[in-house]
């Protein structure tokens, strides 16, 4: 705050700063929040117990201090211009928010506001800082941030982050900031077996695996997202070409589909994924309705589980929109080649506590 002094200086305070101070004196040691008043030289000459306490220092200490030393260094700039303005006569007081290092080292939010006494003649006279700690209020406001924008189960970005993210993506891909990128949309497999046989706390426990094994998968630019239930995304950041894409599909199904043990037993989860490379064009809702027809096409086709978006792809959804063939039930019995692979994938086997090397 600007009421950190560099030494104290009382002989520089005149008559009727002595007097002034005097009356505020009794105030201040009352105040229920942390005060500091500063002379015009900038230092700091009067401090309460609420500010002693807040930050674990003497008023002796304060007086030799340099405010910097327990300014965080982000926040010291934009003190030191707020502070000169008012005392320029640009602004009679200001307000930050900024954090200060308590003495034992651990940081402290404070709102700060500081304002300006001045002489009768208009010289500024004193500056008296009134500090609140908000530590709390910050750390409740981030968690209510962090329960808004992320998944609870994995503690991965949530839906509404990840569109933050590719609306962000495309942002920058229009100013001409950024280069490919790519939308990748993950589907856990006959995932619906897995919580029907094992129950939902396993199927609970396979999807944090999946969320760290995707996370672990990714450069640190990328950010993976749980969109809901079974369905993941991924946003690819200034990838070099489209097949890099594919590389990155593939080294995540490597990894996902490693053996998982999941309630006494050995799972093997697979899945499929749709691939959408971004263009400056594209908009949040197309690019994830892009990688979502991808991964179906991943789903039903015969291939390794990996497809990228084709125009095609659209108009063979449209045509089935209108045919009526979404919700319709197939009349042939026989499964596909992809649900006898999404059978075998979950199939389990009681674990066999010597072959504990099976599982990751």
């Amino acid at each position: 705050m600007a009421a950190e002094s560099r030494s104290p200086s009382p002989r520089s305070l005149s008559g009727e700063d002595v007097a002034t101070l005097e009356r505020l004196r009794e105030i201040v040691r009352l105040a229920p929040i942390g005060i500091g008043i500063v002379d015009r030289e900038g230092h700091t000459v009067l401090t309460n117990d609420a500010l002693c306490e807040m930050l674990g220092y003497t008023p002796e200490e304060f007086a030799t201090l340099s405010f910097e030393d327990f300014t965080h260094p982000d926040d010291v700039q934009r003190n030191l211009e707020l502070f000169d303005e008012m005392m320029a006569g640009q602004r009679d007081s200001f307000r930050m928010e900024k954090r200060f290092f308590h003495k034992d080292g651990h940081v402290v939010w404070g709102r700060l506001l500081v304002s300006l006494l001045r002489e009768d003649d208009g010289d500024p006279s004193l500056a008296i800082g009134l500090l609140q700690d908000i530590t709390e209020e910050k750390r409740l406001r981030q968690e209510l941030e962090r329960l808004a924008f992320h998944d609870p189960l994995t503690g991965l970005p949530n839906r509404r982050r990840f569109q933050d993210c590719i609306d962000e993506y495309l942002a920058h891909a229009r100013s001409g900031e950024a280069t490919t990128g790519a939308v990748l949309f993950v589907d856990v497999d006959d995932f619906k077996t897995l919580n029907d046989t094992l129950g939902h706390q396993a199927g609970d426990e396979v999807l944090q695996a999946i969320a760290q094994r995707l996370t672990g998968s990714l450069r640190p630019a990328d950010t993976a997202s749980r969109l809901g239930g079974d369905e993941f995304a991924i946003l690819l950041d200034d990838i070099h070409d489209p097949p890099d894409a594919l590389q990155v599909a593939e080294r995540i199904q490597r990894a996902v589909t490693q053996p998982l043990p999941v309630a006494d037993r050995i799972v093997l989860p697979d899945v499929s994924i749709g691939i959408a490379i971004l263009t400056p064009d594209h908009d949040v809702e197309q690019a994830l309705r892009e990688a979502d027809l991808a991964m179906y096409r991943a789903k039903t086709s015969e291939d390794d589980g990996i497809a990228t978006y084709t125009p095609e792809l659209l108009e063979e959804a449209l045509h089935k929109l209108e045919d009526g063939a979404f919700g319709r039930p197939h009349l042939s019995s026989v499964p596909s080649p992809q649900q006898d692979r999404d059978r075998e994938d979950f199939r389990t086997r009681r674990s066999d506590r010597g072959a504990s090397g099976d599982a990751e």
